[in-house]
């Protein structure tokens, strides 16, 4: 008997040559359209799944953080508007990203075709699930609402801890720059 039918283990189709796969060039408009309905989605479109889970995570956390401050007694305008702010700039950036974004996939495509990795790449280094980790704890201590956070936000506290977080963040990421030179 013919041991290439007693083995049914092998593909058949090894002895011929594989192709590539093709991918096909994204539609400008068409990202730019999904992204214009709902943020994120265009980069869905493109493949790039966490950027646009990390847009829509920004408008969803926006938009729970205007009706927090809203909801809790006496609000400040100040801050909502600010906050409120955050919303347009948020939506209109995610349209210009995905713009981008699809120029650079279609480029990569024009060359002959790009691979998963290759859009991985595009997206960069997306912590996004610290950041999840980090807005679930911090809303769970809103939602909680301890004396000693309260206390830190109605006093001067507030706000030197909110310059020391940003000189901080600051350090950590000219400590980040100068790790990838």
């Amino acid at each position: 008997m013919n041991q290439s039918y007693q083995n049914h283990d092998m593909d058949p189709y090894d002895n011929y040559p594989r192709y590539e796969p093709v991918y096909k060039r994204k539609r400008k408009w068409l990202a730019g359209l999904f992204s214009m309905f709902v943020p994120g989605l265009g980069h869905m479109y493109l493949g790039l799944l966490q950027r646009g889970l990390m847009f829509m995570f920004l408008i969803a956390v926006n938009i729970s953080f205007i009706t927090l401050i809203v909801n809790n007694g006496d609000p400040n305008v100040a801050l909502v508007t600010i906050i409120s702010l955050c919303i347009p700039i948020t939506y209109f950036y995610t349209i210009f990203d995905v713009l981008q974004y699809t120029d650079r996939i279609n480029y990569f495509i024009s060359l002959g075709g790009t691979t998963p990795e290759a859009i991985k790449q595009l997206s960069g280094n997306n912590n996004l699930g610290f950041m999840l980790i980090a807005v679930g704890g911090w809303f769970f201590l809103l939602s909680v609402n301890p004396k000693w956070l309260t206390f830190i936000f109605e006093s001067a506290l507030g706000s030197y801890i909110g310059g020391i977080l940003l000189v901080i963040a600051g350090v950590v990421m000219i400590f980040l720059n100068q790790r990838k030179k």
